[in-house]
Formats: C-alpha cells, structure tokens, sequence
C-alpha cells in the first residue's frame, strides 16, 4: 500500500491544475486536453470558433465550423509522466455538433518494494478517459453542450471506473464577444481505492469565463473565473500556520481581513490574452495568481503561473506549442496538431 501512496503522492505534485487541499483523488479530470488551452492558462472555455479542442474544456464551444476535425495533443507533465490524446468532431445539419475523445495519462515504469525495500518487480500505472460531447444551437448566439465522459484508472492491482458528466452554456456575437459557464466533472466513481473516500469525489467544478477582441486590434482579451463554488482556496496546514507565527514572541501575525479577501479573489481568477497576427498564426499568454502563489519560495522567485503558447498553420496541418511554467522544478510542454477532412475530401 505504501507504493501506492507514492504514486498518488507524485500526482498531486506534478499536477500543478491540482485538487483543492489534496482531497481529491483523480488527476486526470484536472488537467487540460488541449495545447492551445495551456497557453491561456488550462482553463479556456470561451473561445469560440473553428477550434475543436476548445470544446474539450467547454463543450457548448462545439460548432459546425469544427466539423471533421482530427486533433491529437501530447503532454510532457513531469519526469516520465506523459499524457496523450486524440480526437474527432462531426457536426450533423438537423441534429447538432458531436465529438469523440480519448485521453491517456501514463506514469511510466514504477519499481514495486516489499517491507524490506527490497525490488521485487515493476509495474505501469494509466488513466483513461473516454469522453462523447454533443453541442447545439438554442439560438443564434446561444449555445448549449453536454459531454459524457467514461473514466478508468489503472494503479498497480487497484482499478476504478467512473461516470462523469460536464455541461456548458456560451453566448456569442458578431462583435467577438463570448461569455460561457461551464459545470464539470459532476459524476459517480465505483471500485474506490478507500472506503473512506466519497464516491462523488470527482473533482467537481463549475467556471465562468469572457472573451473579447478589441475592435481594429488583433488582441483578444480574456478572463476566467475558476472554482465558483468553493470561496476559500487557501491551503491551511501546520506549516501555513506557522509561517504567521512570530518565532520569538509566539505572536500570530495574521493578515488583514482585506488581504485574505483579494488573496482569495485573485486565486480564482485566471488572466490571458491571445494575439493573432495573421489568420494562420497566433500566440497566448496568461497567468494564474493561485499557482504562482502555491508554488513559489519565499526566497526564491520564478515564473510560477505563467503560461505561453503559440499556433501556426503550414498548408494543411495546424501546429500547438504551449509551456506553462509550474514550480521551479515543473514545467509542462505541449504540443498539438489538428487538421480537418475537408482538406483532403472534396464535397460535391
């Protein structure tokens, strides 16, 4: 058992998307799927557009104009924690937009020890999420999505399954401007590893967003609200206890009532921008207070929370880069490609 703890141990911490306070226990409904959404900070849900790997973290984003995409996205988390997915869209004219997705975390090779430390063996660790999504229009600007998700997760000999549901609503017009709020991870999970643990627990979420391009500018400007039902994001423990704690006089300093108030506010809040030069080439970059702030040193300082990312499109194939900087030890690189059957089948 104690193997097992080390693996959820080096989860959480490579994690940096992680769970609240370290009381959830499945990774991969955390992370983002998408590069692009990397470079604008993880938790994009209000880019509308010809992008079906938006519709991943957001899935009243899936439209007709992402019709007959293929899109395949890898990320390097951390050490050999590798994660991988693809994907395809199609949209129907009577019925609305779907997309099929498959999404993969690997652990790598992990050593098994017994009592005595001593190696007896390795063995591999996955997570896999199957997920269908299905979007449509309510009106011309109002969009509404529903994705279900499938979930398997393989540690060593313990294995649990889970059913997971997210639901998105998003409003857009001609004048670029999205508004979207997006209900996640709302589902049961069975084969639990405790039986202490909720069978509930799924990292549940629920997260507005907006996105406007400026007139005559080739800046979009966007922010996202994160964890709208839980205030608190603080992690309180021995150790951030003590850090207001006057060594000498025993004195606790704590902070002011407006401090935690914006403390609080700013960790919910994810900033970015995505900046399109040319209609076959962009670049984003955001920032998230909440990571820099729970991954930093105090006597050390990094670029913890931000994150850059950049697309290109060479003739029929669209090209992610993203990076988004973790602690000063993590960092995640992403890479993305997508293209669409429409390139290659011609309609008659």
């Amino acid at each position: 058992m104690s193997v097992f703890k080390k693996i959820l141990l080096s989860v959480f911490i490579c994690a940096a998307y992680a769970q609240l306070a370290g009381n959830k226990i499945y990774p991969i409904l955390e992370l983002p799927f998408a590069t692009r959404s990397i470079g604008m900070g993880g938790n994009n849900i209000s880019m509308w557009g010809d992008d079906a790997n938006m519709a991943l973290n957001n899935p009243a984003l899936l439209n007709t104009e992402c019709s007959k995409q293929i899109f395949f996205n890898f990320f390097n988390l951390a050490g050999s924690i590798n994660s991988n997915n693809i994907g395809y869209s199609h949209s129907f004219e009577k019925y609305g937009s779907f997309m099929l997705h498959l999404n993969n975390i690997n652990y790598g090779k992990i050593d098994e020890r017994n009592e005595f430390d001593q190696l007896v063996g390795t063995f591999s660790a996955n997570d896999y999420l199957l997920t269908l999504s299905y979007a449509k229009k309510l009106q011309d600007k109002l969009s509404i999505g529903v994705a279900l998700k499938s979930l398997v997760s393989q540690y060593h000999n313990y294995t649990y399954y889970g059913a997971i549901i997210d639901a998105g609503l998003t409003y857009h017009n001609q004048k670029e401007l999205v508004m979207s709020i997006v209900a996640k991870n709302f589902g049961m999970v069975w084969n639990r590893f405790s039986s202490k643990s909720s069978s509930n627990e799924t990292n549940s979420n629920v997260q507005v967003s907006i996105s406007k391009k400026l007139p005559h500018a080739p800046f979009r400007l966007i922010c996202t609200y994160d964890q709208l039902l839980n205030w608190d994001l603080s992690y309180s423990s021995s150790l951030t206890q003590a850090y207001y704690t006057d060594p000498f006089t025993k004195v606790v300093n704590q902070p002011s009532a407006s401090s935690v108030f914006f403390d609080n506010l700013f960790k919910h809040l994810i900033i970015g921008t995505e900046i399109g030069f040319t209609k076959n080439f962009h670049i984003n970059v955001a920032y998230s207070y909440r990571k820099s702030s729970e991954m930093a040193l105090s006597d050390y300082k990094a670029i913890n929370g931000l994150s850059f990312g950049l697309g290109l499109q060479i003739k029929k194939i669209h090209f992610e880069y993203a990076f988004s900087q973790q602690s000063i030890s993590s960092s995640i690189h992403s890479v993305g490609l997508k293209t669409s059957l429409n390139y290659f089948i011609k309609s008659n």
